[in-house]
């Protein structure tokens, strides 16, 4: 028996060309968070990384070094985050491309399909579409031989559950014919490697319960109460002004959760998106380690009857959204050793 931790990975840190046009030459999220200021007294902006400073991921060190820190402090695997548009089109790819080629960093992954379009949302103009997510039962093969280039890899370790692939899919209600690329896909892997995907949902939204498509979903429904979180925020939107969620409300609301036996839990590691939002963000009240420690604990009592348990952590270098493993001048260290604390009580 285990228990893998697996934080998902921003790969933005880095000049493209897309970021060049949209925002301006040389842009990354660090020129975000450099700009974040306090919204009221003891709000702790801007977030500083204090462990590997303002980084760019196509420094080979830099990669070797966060792997080697996540696997120091328990982080068993990175999920990177996957941005596959259509027709073959691809961005923020570039740290990934060098991970095949060398290796690094040398911690097992996984990917998760940011399946959206990017728009300027966050500059107040989400209807000005920046690159457009499109979908085609043409496209099926093209974006699974982009996928194998990392399952196949002879210098990276993709992880497997269970003798499948997980792959993880943002917002599978938008993909078209999900059922036809699943059967596709696993048609391919099988002729190629002998095992089957294992497709992970993450949000709900849109999808029909009766699809087959999805093998399992990850579990963060705690994150908004029942009682109008998600109204209340819109609310806050307009009056353009922040929106605080409650860290240990939010804990007690995931013990009383309903768990499914097809779900793995999502756990967030603090949360304050001012950097991109400004004041219409969205801030977790309250975060601390002692609660943190009961989120891993929760996850790991939910999945009892599992062999092989995972936990998701939202993020590893989420920094424009405030959710990060990585030491900052907020939380230190003490989030990674909260971690590994847990993983020593196993």
């Amino acid at each position: 028996m285990s228990t893998k931790i697996i934080a998902f990975y921003l790969p933005q840190f880095h000049q493209t060309d897309e970021n060049d046009l949209f925002w301006g030459e040389g842009f990354t999220e660090w020129t975000l968070v450099g700009k974040a200021k306090p919204l009221f007294k003891g709000h702790k902006q801007p977030r500083e990384s204090i462990h590997f400073g303002e980084y760019d991921l196509m420094n080979e060190d830099i990669r070797h070094d966060q792997g080697q820190l996540a696997m120091d402090y328990g982080v068993d695997v990175f999920c990177y985050w996957h941005y596959y548009f259509g027709e073959g089109k691809t961005v923020l790819d570039k740290p990934l491309n060098r991970m095949l080629e060398d290796g690094q960093p040398d911690i097992p992954f996984m990917l998760a399909w940011a399946n959206k379009s990017w728009t300027a949302n966050w500059k107040g103009r989400p209807d000005q579409v920046l690159i457009e997510q499109t979908y085609s039962e043409t496209d099926h093969k093209k974006h699974y031989q982009r996928i194998m280039q990392f399952v196949s890899s002879e210098y990276c370790s993709h992880i497997e559950h269970e003798g499948r692939i997980p792959f993880v899919i943002l917002y599978p209600g938008n993909v078209p014919e999900l059922s036809q690329m699943k059967v596709k896909w696993n048609k391919w892997l099988k002729e190629d490697m002998g095992k089957e995907f294992l497709f992970i949902g993450y949000h709900r939204y849109g999808f029909s319960k009766n699809e087959n498509a999805i093998d399992c979903w990850l579990e963060h429904e705690y994150l908004f109460s029942k009682n109008g979180d998600r109204v209340r925020s819109l609310f806050y939107k307009k009056l353009r002004r922040p929106f605080f969620v409650n860290y240990k409300k939010m804990l007690n609301r995931f013990k009383q959760l309903k768990h499914s036996v097809n779900s793995f839990p999502v756990i967030y590691s603090d949360w304050d998106n001012t950097p991109r939002m400004i004041k219409q963000s969205f801030i977790f009240k309250g975060f601390n380690t002692k609660l943190f420690h009961g989120f891993l604990r929760v996850g790991q009592d939910i999945q009892q009857k599992r062999k092989d348990k995972l936990i998701f952590i939202k993020s590893w270098n989420e920094w424009a959204e405030g959710n990060v493993l990585e030491p900052d001048n907020v939380n230190g260290f003490s989030v990674l050793r909260t971690i590994k604390k847990f993983k020593e009580e196993l």
